[in-house]
């Protein structure tokens, strides 16, 4: 019984191979390679990461998936590849790996989970020049952002709570953050019950939040601090820039914010709804002004971005707006445990957990967990199209599409065949501007299509000349003719 559905199920894998690409979470090889290492790397990446399968005995057609099976004796290829596993790796991964027969043909299932003692390396290269990640569908060297990042997540601690060493810091300058933090919180009650229950802070809360740290009987800054005050000690900003068209081409405006984190949410958030286009109507004789895109969906971002992204990254949030969406990247991958899916049904994984009890005083966080869900139905009742999240591995970009996109919420999706355009292609184009180096899965994922959809969708925009691809079809990319 165990065995007939450990088949039905690696059959329905097969099959879904087949129907949709792989994912970045699958690699498949035809046989396993003499030198180890080739699949080693993706073992190693794999453990970084949200975890993965290798299978061998798979080819990878142009259009589909073919089984060819292992020849020889599977069992010893197994003991070879799980000695070669633990032997190669530090620390130790162990493997489950499933032995299968379709069609007659045997199959080997390398399933690598998500490893909590970050980062794993290959011993032969060393701790830091063995690290791999997967990023975008391929496995390549960790960098020493990356490095860094991996090691605080295996090492289970939060990056916004160490010491920041450049800063100095004194009773007075204590006590003003406490007096700043309060008053702010007092700014950002809705009503006066909310303005009642705020109490003031204390050095204690610091110490309890993570913002100040005991070290060698003496109180000294965290990170959190350096953040909450606007010190060059931890540079971080955002870059807000209005862009006329679609592209990138043609700057409108452009402002830089840096300071205190909660600075730079407000002004960030004032730029975009300077922004956006403000619609009104009237209710009960009564005019009501509403902007397009739902304000809290806005200012939740935003919010997210500050409180989730990596301070180790220098990068900036970067926040863009075009004639048809709204942009906000964070840098930095997301933290060990979450994924698009999860954040989507309202799972929560802290990454600067100082932070985000500063921020939940100030009141800019309600409740853990809610805000993903809660923009997706604010633009969902909105009508809006629903927001696309991108990436994750680097950076997370998060889409919102402003309501001058036609779209009806419950339109079926799909076309026939014979339509010169059908209602995806504009979708379609859109997102291989938004990036270029898009997959067929990834575009089937984000738009609820088959991947064989997919493909028969840009088949007929490459015959149309509309989509041009450029390089191979594992390193080229997609561009649009204008």
């Amino acid at each position: 019984m165990i065995m007939w559905m450990c088949e039905r199920r690696n059959t329905m894998l097969i099959n879904k191979l087949n129907k949709y690409g792989k994912n970045n979470n699958i690699e498949v090889k035809k046989e396993v390679p003499a030198e180890h290492k080739k699949y080693l790397k993706s073992v190693v990446a794999f453990a970084n990461g949200f975890g993965g399968k290798i299978i061998f005995g798979i080819e990878e057609k142009k259009d589909s998936f073919e089984i060819c099976g292992l020849s020889g004796d599977v069992f010893k290829i197994k003991d070879s590849i799980t000695n070669s596993i633990f032997s190669s790796i530090e620390p130790h991964i162990i493997p489950s790996i499933d032995l299968d027969t379709i069609e007659d043909k045997t199959i080997l299932i390398v399933n690598v989970p998500s490893g909590w003692d970050r980062p794993y390396h290959l011993k032969a290269e060393g701790e830091f020049d063995g690290v791999y990640v997967h990023v975008s569908g391929t496995t390549r060297k960790a960098d020493r952002n990356m490095i860094k990042e991996l090691m605080f997540e295996g090492s289970n601690r939060y990056f916004d709570k160490m010491i920041c060493p450049e800063l100095e810091i004194s009773e007075n300058s204590i006590q003003n953050l406490c007096d700043t933090l309060y008053h702010k919180a007092l700014e950002n009650s809705k009503s006066q019950f909310e303005k009642d229950a705020v109490t003031p802070i204390t050095k204690q809360d610091l110490l309890s939040w993570g913002i100040l740290t005991q070290s060698n009987n003496h109180i000294v800054p965290t990170n959190a601090y350096a953040l909450l005050t606007g010190h060059p000690a931890l540079p971080n900003r955002i870059q807000c820039a209005l862009f006329k068209g679609t592209d990138t081409t043609e700057v409108i405006d452009m402002k830089d914010y840096s300071g205190p984190i909660y600075e730079q949410i407000d002004f960030a958030y004032k730029f975009v709804l300077r922004n956006i286009r403000l619609h009104a109507s009237f209710e009960s004789l009564e005019r009501k002004e509403t902007y397009e895109i739902p304000v809290y969906a806005i200012r939740e971002l935003i919010v997210n971005s500050i409180a989730h992204r990596s301070y180790i990254d220098r990068n900036s949030i970067k926040i863009a707006i075009f004639d048809d969406r709204l942009e906000v990247t964070s840098p930095g991958k997301l933290v060990m445990g979450q994924t698009i899916e999860k954040m989507k049904l309202g799972n929560s994984n802290i990454r600067n957990e100082a932070t985000a009890y500063a921020l939940r005083y100030l009141k800019y966080i309600e409740n853990w967990g809610r805000g993903i869900p809660r923009i997706i139905k604010s633009i969902e009742e909105c009508g809006l199209k629903p927001p696309v999240f991108i990436g994750g591995e680097t950076e997370l970009k998060v889409i919102i599409y402003r309501n001058n996109v036609f779209y009806k919420p419950n339109k079926k999706i799909g076309f026939k065949v014979n339509e010169p355009n059908g209602p995806n292609e504009p979708d379609i184009i859109q997102l291989i501007k938004i990036n270029p180096k898009i997959t067929q899965i990834e575009l089937a994922n984000q738009l609820n299509l088959s991947r064989s959809t997919i493909k028969r969708i840009l088949n007929r925009l490459q015959q149309q000349e509309i989509v041009i691809r450029k390089g191979s079809n594992r390193n080229g990319y997609w561009a649009v003719k204008e």
